[in-house]
């Protein structure tokens, strides 16, 4: 790997070393669980005065979970995550918070920004073990100022543009590795609506080994495949519900570069699909396609997010054989109402527009609020206990849907 040591004599380097060492990979130990769930390779870059002094790679991906000082052995991480020396340690030992770190400057994140997210769970639950600054209790609510920080990173991750390819590329392109690995190649997507440019996105899978999806043309040099196409007809393309060729025939849209990587994409989201590799794809397609996204609306988003989970909790089908409303609300106004039913089919709950009957459970929910919970940074009962959440109808479901918002993001894909 490329690991260098510290020339520092503060001991600094070495407290990494022993956090990495000894308190992570006990850690890990003691919750192999999260492995399958967080699904990632990251790699620390640990920096003083501006240059890397110490590698270490925890590998929350193969087997039980690992870590190591270096580089990964797997060849790359999914994300990387850059900071200096004094702060990893504030953050390891709980005296800082990762996403204010993040935010202020001092954490440097690469590769999946998601995927920083979940490492959060890691040093959920209770304060860093031989940590010495710390006498706070777990589950004691944490001191505001601190949160509100990662509160406002993690709402401004959402994106709130109304534009299905933004919930696409934000919640799915850097779920599918295989496509990266197969697709070495930079594609430009301009999205229009009704023929008017409102977006650009990049799809790199050249520059990074684990590829980078971002806002805006490439960073370097220009696109393999620049694809021109309506924000609806993008969707339809990336769910294989519109042959490449064929919609570019009909003028649905307009290609630079070589037509064929366009195809290639397409059959390789059809591979996924046939290989099981994505089950909610056919569920999220049905419901993105039948309605369209509301502009500043978060929980437009969240949606996704949550049907994504739904397909993974086969068991709600059996336990809540009902329907449940979500009624959003922006400054105590009433903004999107959802319906999540349990009725519909076998497999799955299904998100519709609407409310349901009076009688079912109706979930009032404040737009922001909404994005905390399926972050699992507010607690259900708590809310709805506190009245921050209110419960109409049918409240024995409440309890029941309650693994949805516990369930993390990305369960390992089936």
């Amino acid at each position: 790997g490329n690991d260098g040591q510290s020339g520092g004599g503060d001991g600094q380097s070495s407290r990494i070393d022993k956090i990495f060492g000894g308190w992570l990979s006990v850690r890990i130990n003691d919750h192999k669980e999260l492995v399958p769930i967080i699904k990632t390779v990251y790699q620390w870059n640990i920096t003083k005065s501006g240059k890397i002094i110490t590698v270490w790679t925890l590998d929350l991906k193969n087997g039980g979970g690992a870590v190591y000082k270096g580089s990964p052995n797997t060849g790359k991480a999914d994300c990387t995550l850059t900071i200096d020396e004094e702060s990893a340690v504030n953050v390891f030992e709980g005296r800082e918070d990762a996403m204010k770190a993040f935010m202020g400057g001092k954490l440097k994140i690469a590769g999946n920004i998601m995927a920083a997210q979940k490492l959060q769970q890691l040093w959920s639950e209770e304060a860093p073990r031989g940590s010495v600054s710390l006498d706070k209790q777990p589950n004691v609510s944490p001191n505001q100022s601190s949160n509100n920080l990662e509160d406002s990173a993690l709402l401004e991750s959402v994106p709130v543009s109304g534009l299905k390819c933004d919930i696409v590329f934000t919640n799915r392109m850097h779920e599918e590795p295989d496509i990266v690995r197969k697709l070495r190649v930079v594609f430009q997507f301009n999205i229009t609506i009704d023929g008017k440019h409102r977006t650009t996105w990049t799809c790199d899978n050249k520059s990074k080994p684990e590829g980078d999806v971002y806002i805006g043309p490439p960073k370097g040099g220009k696109a393999d495949c620049t694809v021109t196409v309506e924000d609806d007809d993008f969707l339809k393309l990336m769910v294989g519900k519109l042959n490449p060729q064929r919609a570019f025939m009909m003028g649905k849209l307009k290609i630079k570069g070589n037509i064929m990587l366009l195809q290639k994409l397409n059959s390789l989201w059809l591979d996924l699909q046939k290989a099981g590799k994505a089950p909610e794809l056919p569920f999220l397609t049905d419901m993105m396609l039948k309605t369209s996204v509301i502009p500043g609306l978060k929980s437009e988003s969240m949606i996704v997010e949550l049907v994504q989970r739904l397909v993974r909790l086969p068991q709600l089908y059996t336990q809540v054989p009902t329907l449940i409303g979500f009624d959003i609300t922006k400054d105590n106004k009433s903004v999107s109402k959802w319906t999540l039913d349990f009725t519909k089919n076998k497999l799955t709950g299904v998100f519709e527009r609407g409310l349901p009957d009076k009688k079912h459970c109706i979930l009032t929910i404040d737009d922001d609020d909404f994005v905390r919970l399926t972050f699992n940074r507010i607690q259900l009962q708590n809310c709805i206990s506190s009245g921050r959440i209110k419960i109409d109808g049918d409240k024995s479901v409440a309890q029941k849907i309650n693994i949805l918002f516990t369930t993390p993001t990305a369960k390992s894909k089936l």
